[in-house]
């Protein structure tokens, strides 16, 4: 276990260390519905906090054995979500992301791809991309970019996400942002920071980039993320003509396309190096 356990907490653990996986479920979906409370807590814990408190003082086994649990109620949700209250779903949501687990991620991809997604109330819609912006890691950067153009709405989560796991594909994806104010003001807010994130040397090649993303876009939006970067200290952006920066995109969307091919189809092997 982690740490010294509250005397408080020690009870619910005893019991939680003794779930296997199937019983950690069952548990887990009484709690999600508020029809059991075996962890201590205030009232404003219950349910996620409750579980999440206690969470860290289990022991590796137990805490592999919850996350497994997890990941079966996301995939039972997913399977029959009417059989789910909507508090119960969101909590279960709130938990992976909370967690985080990771191994949820395919389940809830699956959800956010399928027709599911657009029956959902709006509260669980932002809970699954909210779930999944917490656990995405780098090998998830064509997911997002996929979101982005096919749900413009959250092409500011997106953005987000990116600027975490592949800023090279943030940068990227500006210039297709959708006419949003909500859109754009996530992005504003991000930019700066994602701009920080290079190294000095490399910050006047990644402005540049930023420069002729912008100068796509209409002109509120452009406007709004070049204030966001110069009111963080950066040198006044040089915005580039509409169509001088629409050469140099299709010549970089060229270039990527032809990176994308060698890298799935080359199948050349060490011998042939």
């Amino acid at each position: 276990m982690s740490a010294e356990i509250p005397e408080s907490y020690k009870a619910g653990i005893a019991r939680i260390e003794g779930f296997d996986v199937d019983t950690m479920a069952d548990w887990l979906r009484s709690e999600l519905h508020d029809r059991v409370r075996l962890l201590a807590g205030q009232e404003y814990d219950y349910p996620v906090q409750a579980i999440v408190n206690h969470h860290r003082y289990l022991s590796i086994e137990a805490q592999a054995r919850m996350a497994e649990a997890v990941n079966r109620l996301v995939l039972a949700w997913k399977s029959a979500p009417t059989e789910w209250e909507v508090s119960a779903a969101q909590a279960l949501l709130s938990l992976v992301a909370e967690l985080p687990v990771s191994w949820a991620k395919p389940g809830l991809q699956a959800v956010a791809r399928s027709r599911l997604l657009e029956g959902l109330p709006e509260a669980l819609r932002i809970g699954v991309f909210g779930a999944l912006a917490a656990i995405s890691t780098n090998d998830d950067r064509r997911f997002w970019a996929a979101v982005a153009k096919e749900r413009p709405d959250c092409a500011g989560m997106a953005f987000q996400v990116l600027a975490r796991v592949a800023p090279d594909d943030a940068l990227g994806l500006i210039r297709q942002l959708p006419d949003s104010g909500a859109v754009i003001g996530s992005v504003a807010r991000k930019l700066p920071d994602l701009v920080s994130r290079f190294a000095p040397e490399v910050q006047p090649e990644k402005l540049a980039q930023v420069a002729q993303a912008l100068a796509l876009l209409p002109p509120a939006s452009r406007d709004a993320l070049k204030v966001s970067l110069e009111e963080a200290g950066f040198a006044p952006v040089e915005i580039p003509s509409q169509r001088a920066a629409s050469q140099r995109s299709r010549f970089r969307q060229s270039i990527e396309q032809v990176t994308q091919n060698v890298s799935r189809d080359n199948d050349l092997r060490l011998a042939y190096a």
